[in-house]
């Protein structure tokens, strides 16, 4: 029994001592790894009746953090057209950390504007997530930038240029690849307008024959209420009243931003 506690206390002793150097190996393990990301390529796809292509991811890397931007850049065949942009953070260093007040934020764009803009979120203590998306008027381009905490050691700013461009054809633009390793995903937007088919049970209405997803939380005329009591609203009007939905096509899917009703407005929160 004794030869036994003996052991145990000098496994215990060597754990201690060696416990600051398996952390260091574990903690660079997991920001070395590869995350599982699709390589990025040209696409071009219909949103509201034009074209739109993008390509690549834009990186900035000046520091100890990495911020990436996708798409890096946009060409769409119209004005009004608009487009998702997405937004990454990779930490070197776990979240929390002692200079936690870093910022992701999204500047004024020249010849477009920013119609929505969700909040930061920490998906993993070592990725930061965000999104916005962009009515694009004419050319021009918007800067995204994210600040380290204040007082933080490995890094002041990074920033990265989106560049956009209305074109005659964006089918004839020859846009070079991008050797990075992002995820760029982006979204088509449109209107619908007609009677409305609503079910609860599969969280969506339909409209001439294309399904929108309705999802989350939502503020209609300052009130705020679930999806449900919104569908539940939408179901409840007299025939043949017609509403307004703007959408995004997102993961395969319409989804529901924006619908508009007997003088009601409804808008998606975050949730």
């Amino acid at each position: 029994m004794m030869r036994a506690r003996i052991v145990i206390a000098i496994v215990l002793c060597i754990v201690i001592v060696l416990l600051p150097v398996i952390t260091n190996i574990l903690e660079n393990y997991v920001t070395s790894t590869p995350r599982q990301y699709t390589q990025p390529s040209t696409t071009t796809f219909i949103a509201s009746g034009g074209e739109v292509r993008f390509t690549g991811c834009g990186e900035s890397h000046e520091g100890a953090d990495t911020l990436i931007v996708c798409p890096s850049e946009i060409f769409v065949s119209e004005a009004g057209i608009i487009v998702r942009v997405n937004i990454t953070v990779k930490f070197k260093h776990a979240q929390p950390c002692p200079y936690s007040d870093w910022e992701i934020s999204v500047g004024t764009p020249s010849n477009a504007e920013i119609v929505n803009e969700s909040k930061t979120e920490l998906v993993d203590p070592y990725t930061a997530v965000k999104y916005f998306y962009i009515r694009i008027q004419g050319n021009g381009t918007v800067t995204v930038v994210y600040e380290y905490g204040s007082g933080c050691p490995y890094g002041a700013e990074e920033g990265v240029a989106v560049k956009y461009y209305v074109v005659e054809s964006v089918s004839s633009v020859a846009l070079e690849q991008t050797t990075s390793l992002t995820e760029s995903t982006t979204s088509a937007y449109k209107v619908f307008e007609g009677i409305p088919n609503v079910s609860l049970e599969s969280k969506s209405l339909q409209i001439n024959g294309t399904s929108i997803e309705v999802r989350g939380s939502w503020v209609c005329n300052g009130e705020e209420l679930k999806w449900r009591d919104v569908l539940t609203e939408l179901s409840q009007l007299p025939p043949p009243t017609k509403v307004v939905v703007e959408a995004v096509y997102e993961e395969g899917v319409w989804k529901a931003t924006k619908i508009e009703f007997n003088n009601t407005t409804c808008v998606r929160g975050e949730g």
